[in-house]
């Protein structure tokens, strides 16, 4: 047996032991705290955590739904306050915003600057837009992208809904479909 091919038993091993091995993260049992740099060059877009003053006079960033500190002294109280007396949208429930403002932020990030709406059947959660922002993300900076998950869990329409959204109504083909089964060869 190669030693590339080698078998290993992980009885006994818990999964704490090997989460630093491990090369994939699962979607949804990570925190997806974001800072974006707007299109604009002059604003951002806070989305995946809320800030909250802490005991020792800073500030910690948690997560909006478990309230559980992702990472704690993230920022000063006076940087805060600053950024505050600025009017930087910190802590905003994406979940309850409008449609229309959800697709507007969504478009400041990529720099579209007349927002349609290409479905508005699809359902825009903050987890969709994250979703989104991190493929946009990834592609920006040249990172390839594969989407696994089971059949009909709504990746082929968040990317539908994504390229729709950047065509802006421009008749153009932005996306191609290619349907990849198990036991498909070349």
């Amino acid at each position: 047996q190669s030693p590339g091919r080698m078998q290993m038993d992980n009885t006994g091993l818990r999964d704490e032991d090997l989460a630093p091995f491990r090369i994939r993260k699962r979607w949804e049992k990570e925190p997806h705290p974001y800072i974006f740099f707007n299109d604009d060059h002059v604003s951002m877009t806070f989305i995946g955590f809320h800030l909250q003053p802490n005991d020792q006079n800073s500030i910690d960033a948690i997560d909006p739904t478990s309230k559980r500190v992702i990472k704690a002294n993230v920022m000063t109280k006076v940087l805060y306050d600053g950024l505050n007396l600025q009017r930087v949208p910190f802590n905003i429930n994406f979940d309850s915003l409008p449609r229309g403002e959800k697709i507007e932020r969504l478009c400041n990030v990529l720099g579209i600057q007349w927002p349609l709406d290409p479905d508005e059947t699809y359902e825009l959660t903050t987890d969709n837009i994250l979703k989104m922002l991190a493929i946009h993300m990834r592609f920006r900076c040249g990172i390839p992208v594969i989407i696994m998950g089971e059949t009909g869990c709504g990746k082929t329409r968040l990317i539908k809904f994504l390229c729709e959204l950047r065509r802006s109504g421009v008749a153009t083909e932005n996306m191609k479909l290619v349907k990849v089964h198990g036991g498909t060869s070349s």
